[in-house]
């Protein structure tokens, strides 16, 4: 039984992936050298806040998610076209159904096969494309031979309908000498046609037969009404037995046929080729066809991949006459609300274009739309798209209408729109700022939602403009966000970015209008001047809103957009009710609580229901809701306020959260454990968020027997506003708060009550309605990196005079090129004597490297004395009095160079700045203990020592000197080592005399080299083998044995002589193959006995049948006892035993008188062939008799025979 559909494809995707593991390695390895690629979709994962997963390199789906997603910092590094992305894109769905188990009929088979090996051609994977080709051609004959037996299900008389098999991609109409293979699109709309989109991918044309010139290839595409595409024709040489590709097949469909289309209906595309000649002389060679939808003019589906998504642009009109008058309305709407009529899109910054999309909402909600339901399969069996006039004048859209309409306007106004394709729905986004997808369509999910949680994207629920309630943009934009991007993820299909569709050239349908006279007036679209907008950066955030160019060069853009996470996920921006951790401080006294921290007071914590019995008994449960002075006592005078968690749950969160915050503090050497102090509650597109104001790095620890814990300062750092939220303030509100930015201070830190009150007089004359807290939160707060934002914010220009930052910033894709030059000869055992640890060349032409202000990267595997080379490299750098910052990844790696550092005197000279070293006091006893730090040293003794080392120094490079000096075969005793150690110690070595290697060079050497070479090509012609038969000469001759052999070997040619004198004799010689059977041939060429007929016996078949027998029958003989033979030898079985035994039963029965002689007589015929004595007595005789008889006619079968098994007897070799 043949494989499924789905096994077909199942082995598509199997070998799509294998190909696919290099190709992305290869890619990414010039981008992200040195990480799995896989790590990078695991971080971006993490970044977007889904559930940590690990990914493998092989899986298909990992490999197309990686090649069609925004990878952070790195963008798309996978330059894709627009057909692989649509390849790419279609795969990631089969894979999809693949993996649930989905049915695939044959056109999805043969699709899903298709598409995988054109997306491996398109990349150049050739042994990819050649396996998914194979697989496809294998794919197509078990289609055509499974389809041609396949019997009817229906039974002979059956009256059930029978339902038609699937039809392939192509058939065969009729037996050809050409076979014909063609490749559509799955469908073709009126959108597609006015587009140019080129539907026939391929057609393979295969010659089997002789070759076949100036064939005409045609193309014509089928409706129900007829043919609805132009002349196609193409001339093509079938060369024999070869098979051509045509790729470039632009069949063209009338636009006009194709609008006229008033239902989806299927179509056909027909390939058919002639030889080309004319008249009757025409013979058609080849044909198929290959079955496609097609679709109205108004009718838009979605289909596999995003190439329909990105189709979806076409019905977005904003030439349509309809689309002008909404937009005249909303430009007075705006005029009224906010004095200006201006729609000049992005040119007065973000708040502008939010101004813009909401008159233009508030003009299509005065139309007064209803909204029609779209049908439930509207994303399967597509849906009618009204045009703007549809919508506007007869006041009915449903989602995707509206969305369209309202899309249609913002390009009008200069907008870019987004149109939003979710599972049953479709909504609007917009472009805040002028920017733009990389591709037309998108299904990047965690890329689009972080686009439009960083501010760059706008959304608008289109519905909410078909109701009679009153709309605002905060509600607009809410219901799309809380269901959309805060929680249905996974519902999101795809977005169409209509301003990068029409950058790839996807224009809109003409718009169609009656006049006043009923005469029919088409608008079409004139597309404007090509400018590619930016594209986001990644966590980035909003640029200014002043209308001014930023001169911060675009890296340090980026680099501060990855310090400066602004978006909702931060805590410092959006303080979660699960990220705090709130403690009961009286609202009046928040002042006092942060002195009392500032000035190292500790501070207990005591569970929340830890109150009296009084206190319960009056009803209150939590500590939280004690009298103002009760808890204000406490604070004051026990230094303990209640933290929101109950006695049960106590340790266990106190313990967590004082581990979680240790254990960063080690890793990282940066506290992110806080108090919060004061909370500002304000919104963010119609989002009420809370945001801490100022920030307390503390310590939590445990204290006493009865382990209450206690927050005490981080001497590390102070209290610091929350510069975070300022900075976003000022982007998304324009809020700029210099009470709080630069605060006031008392005796001990922040003056919080002047900071409060800074803040509320700043959102009160913006007219803004915030408000502050008076709140205290022990929270874990990512702080520590606005330090370092806030660092390059303002001191980049001055970083960036480094050579090597000012190449980071400004072309960090070329070929850096240090400014310093390198020494162009160092003393590196010089250097060496002045380094405290033993290192290498290469290790010490770091050191002097770095010394001398070279930029480099040293790299080498755990082991190669990475950490010594660092130490060596300080200790000279500090002695030429540089200043040198180490930093490490990790705690354990800055210990080894620091106890190096100990170990060699230097430890005073390095300042520890990580985790505990950090604090004020830590610093001051460092720096105390190198100030004071006196040493001396013993001048004499150092000298003796350098001189004593100097000496060695030059004894080792004499010795080094003459280990590497050559001969004159040009060889040391160092490269002649090294060259013997590759041989195969098994070789045999060719012995040299001391003279030969004493006075050999290369003119001596070569001719020797020459000869070993060449030997094996002379010696190999006497096919040296164990059975040769000179194999006997294996070692060399004795003294003597020399004569010998050659005397031998003169008899040996002499009798070859001899033998080649006598004719036919050779032949007879060349027989024998044994040294016995050389023998016996000679034995009977000196025997001349021995007549030529009997050789001829010999030879028979007979002769050998009668041998074999007779050593059957003597064998057999000679294994059986025979009595009494041992008394006679074998001559006596020739004897006339039968006569004698006769004669000597009669004498042995006569009488007395003359018995004896009688039997003397007769035993006197066998005395000559007893072995022993005579044998006494009558009966003796008769017994022994009567037991030879029978062996004597035994014996009788195996006695040689004169003429039919003629046998001679050799002197040499015994009988034959």
């Amino acid at each position: 039984m043949g494989l499924s559909n789905r096994e077909y494809v199942g082995r598509a995707l199997d070998t799509l992936a294998a190909s696919l593991g290099s190709y992305i390695a290869s890619v990414l390895e010039g981008a992200a050298p040195g990480i799995s690629w896989p790590k990078l979709l695991e971080h971006k994962d993490a970044s977007a806040g889904r559930t940590p997963m690990t990914y493998s390199s092989a899986d298909l789906s990992v490999q197309l998610r990686v090649m069609t997603e925004s990878l952070g910092s790195l963008g798309y590094p996978f330059n894709l076209g627009h057909d692989a992305r649509s390849y790419t894109s279609e795969l990631r769905q089969t894979r999809n159904l693949w993996a649930h188990n989905e049915t695939f009929n044959d056109a999805d088979a043969f699709r899903a096969l298709d598409t995988a090996g054109r997306l491996a051609k398109h990349l150049g994977l050739d042994g990819g494309a050649q396996a998914l080709n194979a697989l496809l051609d294998e794919y197509k004959v078990r289609d055509r031979s499974g389809r041609a037996s396949k019997p009817s299900e229906t039974g002979i008389g059956s009256t059930a309908e029978e339902k038609p098999e699937p039809q392939p991609l192509e058939h065969p109409v009729k037996q050809h000498p050409v076979r014909v293979e063609i490749t559509v699109a799955e469908s073709l709309s009126y959108a597609m046609v006015h587009n140019g989109f080129r539907f026939v991918r391929q057609v393979k044309i295969t010659n089997p037969g002789t070759e076949i010139r100036g064939a005409v290839v045609r193309v014509e595409v089928l409706a129900s009404t007829g043919r609805i595409s132009e002349d196609f024709q193409h001339y093509v040489d079938l060369a024999a037995g070869q098979a051509i590709v045509l790729d470039d097949v632009d069949v063209h469909v009338s636009a006009a046929t194709m609008y006229e289309l008033s239902d989806k209906q299927p179509g056909r595309v027909v390939v058919t080729i002639d030889s080309g000649a004319a008249g009757l002389a025409a013979m058609e060679l080849g044909k198929a066809e290959a079955r496609l939808q097609l679709f109205p003019a108004q009718l838009w589906i979605a289909g596999r991949g995003l190439v329909s998504y990105e189709f979806l642009a076409a019905f977005v009109q904003p030439h349509h006459p309809a689309i002008a008058k909404l937009v005249s309305e909303a430009a007075d709407l705006l005029a009224s609300t906010t004095g200006s009529s201006s729609l000049d899109g992005y040119t007065d910054g973000a708040e502008r274009v939010d101004e813009i999309v909401f008159a233009l909402a508030q003009a299509a909600r005065n139309r007064d739309i209803r909204y029609s339901m779209p049908p439930a399969s509207w994303g399967l069996q597509g849906q009618q798209v009204r045009t703007p006039a549809q919508v506007l004048e007869d006041r009915l859209g449903t989602c995707l209408d509206t969305t369209v309409v309202m899309a249609a306007a913002l390009e009008f106004c200069g907008i870019a729109p987004l149109l939003w394709l979710v599972e049953g729905h479709a909504f609007l986004g917009y472009w805040r700022e002028e920017m733009a997808l990389p591709t037309a369509a998108s299904d990047d999910v965690a890329e689009l939602v972080s686009l439009v949680q960083r501010g760059y994207i706008g959304l608008l629920e289109t519905t909410l403009l078909t109701g009679s309630q009153t709309i605002t943009m905060p509600t607009l934009r809410s219901s799309p966000e809380a269901k959309y991007i805060e929680r249905g993820h996974d519902d999101i299909l795809a977005v169409t970015d209509v301003r990068r569709a029409r950058l790839d050239g996807i224009y809109p349908l003409p718009a169609r209008t009656t006049a006043g006279s009923g005469e029919l007036v088409v608008h079409n679209y004139v597309p404007q001047a090509k400018i590619a907008p930016v594209v986001p950066e990644k966590n980035g955030k909003i640029p200014g809103h002043d209308g001014t160019a930023s001169s911060v060069p675009p890296r340090v853009t980026q680099w501060k957009n990855a310090l400066l996470d602004l978006s909702l996920r931060n805590r410092l921006i959006n303080f979660t009710d699960t990220a705090r951790f709130p403690l009961a401080v009286p609202s009046t006294w928040i002042g006092a609580f942060e002195d009392f921290v500032s000035n190292g007071t500790p501070i207990g914590l005591i569970p929340s229901n830890q109150i009296s019995a009084v206190h319960q008994e009056r009803g209150i449960r939590f500590g939280r809701d004690l009298p103002q002075d009760e808890l204000i006592s406490m604070l004051s005078s026990k230094k303990t306020v209640f933290a929101e968690v109950t006695e049960e749950a106590y340790n266990s969160k106190m313990r967590g959260l004082a581990y979680k915050a240790k254990t960063q503090t080690e890793e990282t050497g940066a506290n992110n454990l806080y108090l919060a102090l004061g909370s500002l509650l304000w919104e963010l597109d119609g989002r009420t968020l809370r945001s801490p104001l100022v920030l307390i790095p503390v310590n939590l620890t445990s204290a006493g027997k009865n382990g209450q814990y206690r927050v005490t300062l981080d001497e590390a750092g102070q209290s610091t506003p929350n510069y975070c939220l300022l900075e976003k303030l000022a982007q998304t509100h324009g809020l700029r708060i210099p009470g709080l930015a630069e605060p006031a201070e008392d005796g001990s830190g922040i003056d919080l009550d002047a900071a409060f009150n800074a803040v509320r007089e700043a959102i009160s004359a913006k007219g803004l309605a915030f408000r502050v807290e008076n709140t205290v939160d022990l929270s874990m707060l990512q702080f520590a990196k606005f330090r370092l934002w806030k660092d390059l914010d303002e001191s980049w220009e001055h970083f960036a005079k480094n050579g090597l930052v000012d190449h980071l910033i400004s072309s960090p894709t070329e070929l850096f090129s240090d400014s310093v030059k390198a020494a162009e000869e160092t003393d590196l055992d010089a250097l060496a004597a002045k380094c405290p640890i033993p290192a290498d060349s290469s290790q010490l032409q770091a050191v002097a490297s770095a010394v001398a202000g070279q930029t480099f990267v040293l790299e080498g595997p755990p082991g190669t004395g990475k950490s010594q080379t660092i130490t060596n490299l300080l200790t000279r750098a500090i002695v030429e009095g540089k200043r040198v910052l180490f930093v490490a990844e990790k705690r354990a790696a800055l210990d080894v160079v620091q106890k190096r550092l100990e170990e060699v005197g230097m430890g005073p000279f390095s300042l520890d700045l990580h985790d505990k070293g950090s604090k004020p006091a830590a610093v001051r006893a460092q720096i105390k203990q190198a100030l004071e730090l006196r040493l001396d040293s013993d001048a004499q003794q150092l000298d003796t020592a350098s001189t004593d080392l100097a000496s060695a120094r030059r004894g080792l490079i004499r010795y080094a000197s003459r280990l590497h000096e050559e001969n004159g075969a040009q060889l040391s005793l160092y490269s002649a080592r090294t060259k013997a150690l590759t041989f195969d110690p098994d070789d045999t070595a060719l012995p040299l005399s001391v003279e030969f290697t004493a006075s050999a060079n290369e003119t001596v050497l070569e001719p020797v080299r020459a000869v070993l070479r060449e030997l094996p090509e002379y010696t190999d012609r006497a096919r040296p083998a164990k059975t040769h038969p000179w194999r006997f000469v294996d070692s060399a001759a004795s003294a003597g044995v020399g004569d010998q052999l050659i005397s031998a070997g003169q008899r040996v040619d002499a009798a070859l002589d001899a033998v080649r004198s006598v004719e036919g004799l050779p032949d007879v010689v060349s027989s024998a193959t044994t040294p016995s059977e050389l023998r016996v041939l000679a034995a009977l060429l000196e025997d001349r006995s021995v007549p030529v007929e009997t050789l001829d016996v010999v030879r028979s078949g007979q002769w050998s049948a009668g041998a074999q027998h007779l050593e059957q029958l003597v064998t057999a003989f000679a294994a059986v006892n025979h009595p009494g033979l041992e008394k006679v030898g074998p001559e006596a079985m020739d004897l006339s035993l039968q006569e004698i035994l006769g004669r000597a039963e009669q004498a042995a029965a006569s009488g007395f008188f003359g018995r004896k002689k009688r039997m003397l007589a007769v035993v006197a015929e066998l005395d000559a062939w007893c072995t022993r004595e005579r044998m006494s007595g009558q009966k003796s005789w008769c017994s022994c008799c009567r037991t030879w008889l029978p062996r004597s006619s035994r014996s009788a079968d195996f006695r040689p025979r004169p003429r039919p098994f003629p046998v001679w007897q050799s002197p040499r070799a015994g009988t034959h």
